[in-house]
C-alpha cells in the first residue's frame, strides 16, 4: 500500500508538468502537504501545534487554498479530540490561541485581498463560461452532469488511464472511506477529504472554481486513500496484513506504463502537439491565428521553440463584442492554421460554424486532449 500511495504521487505527469514552471499550483500542493503532516504529528503525538499555527497563518498570503486545507484541518483536530476525550487545559489553550490568530489573519487577508477586487466579477464570469464553477441548481440535470464531470476530473488527474483508470480509483476511495470508518479515524478521514467536499461547495456557490490545475493539491490526499483501499484489497484477496513484496516490482511497471501513457515528457502536452503538427504541414505563407485563451502559450512556446516556417498572427477580441471579432475573422484571406483550446471552446465552435457556412473548406485538422487545429484556405 506504501508504494501503491508513492507511485500514484511520484509518477504522476500533472505534477511533474507544473512542477517544471514557475507557477503557484505545486505551492499549493507542498502547502497542503505540510498542514497535512503537522495536522497527523499534533494528533498522533500532541505536539507542533504551533509549527502548525505558524504555517497556516504565513501560507494564506501566498496559496489560494490554505482557507479550505486549514478548516479541514481543524475539523479534524477537533474530531480527533472529541473522539478521544483527552482535552486538557494546558494542550487547549495554544490550539484555541492559533485558531483565532488564523482567523484573524483570514480577515485581514479578505479585506486586503479580497473584497471588493476589481477582477471579482471578470473572473466569475470567465470561470462561469469555462466550466470551473458548477450550476448552483440541484434540481438540473447540468448540475449533477458537472458533479460527475468534475469527479471524474479529480481521478483522471490521478491517474490518467482513462474511463476504467478512474472507476478504479472510486472503487479504491470507496473501499479506503470505508476502511477508516470502520477503523474508527475519522479524523484523517476528515482531514484529507473535506478540502475537496468544500471546494466543491465553493465552485457550486460560486465563489472559487473547481477546474483541472486548481485541484493538484488532492492529489496527495487521494492517493493515500486510494492506498488504503488497496491494502483493504490486498488484504481481502490474500488473507495477510503484512504487505508482500512481491507485488512491488509489478505495481512500479504498472505506474510507469501509465505514466508515459499519461503524456510525459512535456512534448506530449496541451497545445504542443497541435504545435508539431501545424509546423510539420504549414506551408511558406501560412499564417495562425490563435484564440485569445491559447495565445499566452503559444507565445511561449514559439519562443522557446521557434515554430518556422508558421507566423504568428494573434486575432484580439474583445469578449463584449463578440460580433466586431467575427467581422475581424471575416477579413482574413489565404491559407491560414486556426488553433484553439477548450478554455474557449464554445466561441471557437462558433467560429468555425461560421467560417463554414460560407463556404469554406477544411483542408487538415487535429485534435488532441485540450487543443484542436484547423487548416484552412480562403481566397
Amino acid at each position: 500500500a506504501c508504494i501503491f500511495a508513492v507511485s500514484l504521487f511520484v509518477f504522476n505527469s500533472n505534477l511533474i508538468y507544473y512542477a517544471s514552471e514557475a507557477k503557484q499550483y505545486m505551492g499549493d500542493v507542498a502547502v497542503a502537504m505540510v498542514i497535512t503532516l503537522l495536522v497527523l504529528r499534533y494528533i498522533s503525538q500532541g505536539r507542533g501545534i504551533h509549527a502548525l499555527g505558524t504555517v497556516a497563518v504565513i501560507s494564506i498570503w501566498f496559496s489560494s487554498i490554505t482557507p479550505i486545507v486549514v478548516v479541514a484541518a481543524l475539523a479534524s483536530i477537533l474530531s480527533s479530540r472529541c473522539r478521544s476525550n483527552t482535552v486538557m487545559g494546558y494542550s487547549l489553550r495554544p490550539f484555541l490561541f492559533w485558531a483565532c490568530m488564523w482567523c484573524a489573519n483570514f480577515a485581514l487577508y479578505y479585506i486586503v485581498a479580497v473584497h471588493d477586487h476589481p477582477a471579482q466579477d471578470p473572473l466569475r464570469s470567465f470561470w462561469l463560461s469555462a466550466g470551473g464553477l458548477l450550476p448552483n441548481d440541484p434540481f438540473s440535470p447540468t448540475f449533477y452532469t458537472a458533479l460527475y464531470g468534475r469527479a471524474y476530473m479529480v481521478f483522471h488527474r490521478l491517474l490518467p488511464f482513462g474511463i476504467i483508470g478512474a472507476y478504479v480509483l472510486v472503487i479504491l476511495t470507496a473501499l479506503g472511506m470505508f476502511s477508516w470508518l470502520r477503523n474508527g479515524q475519522r479524523a484523517l478521514l476528515v482531514l484529507l477529504v473535506m478540502p475537496a467536499v468544500l471546494h466543491l461547495s465553493l465552485a457550486i456557490l460560486h465563489v472559487y472554481p473547481f477546474d483541472t490545475r486548481l485541484l493538484l493539491y488532492v492529489i496527495p490526499a487521494f492517493a493515500l486513500i486510494c492506498a488504503e483501499g488497496f491494502r483493504m484489497v490486498h488484504h481481502l484477496l490474500l488473507g495477510v496484513q503484512h504487505p508482500s513484496w512481491k507485488f512491488a516490482p509489478l505495481t512500479l511497471v504498472l505506474f510507469a506504463v501509465a505514466f508515459l501513457h499519461s503524456g510525459y515528457p512535456m512534448d506530449r502536452q496541451e497545445v504542443k502537439l497541435c504545435l508539431d503538427f501545424i509546423e510539420a504541414n504549414a506551408g511558406m505563407h501560412d499564417k495562425v491565428y490563435v484564440d485569445p485563451g491559447a495565445g499566452p502559450i503559444f507565445r511561449y512556446y514559439d519562443k522557446q521553440r521557434g515554430y518556422d516556417p508558421v507566423r504568428y498572427v494573434d486575432l484580439e477580441r474583445e469578449r463584449t463584442d463578440p460580433d466586431r471579432y467575427l467581422r475581424d475573422i471575416g477579413d482574413t484571406h489565404g491559407p491560414f492554421w486556426f488553433l484553439i483550446t477548450d478554455l474557449r471552446v464554445v466561441e471557437a465552435r462558433s467560429i468555425i460554424a461560421h467560417w463554414d457556412s460560407l463556404g469554406n473548406k477544411r483542408s487538415m485538422e487535429y485534435h488532441v486532449s485540450g487543443a484542436h487545429a484547423y487548416r484552412y484556405s480562403l481566397p
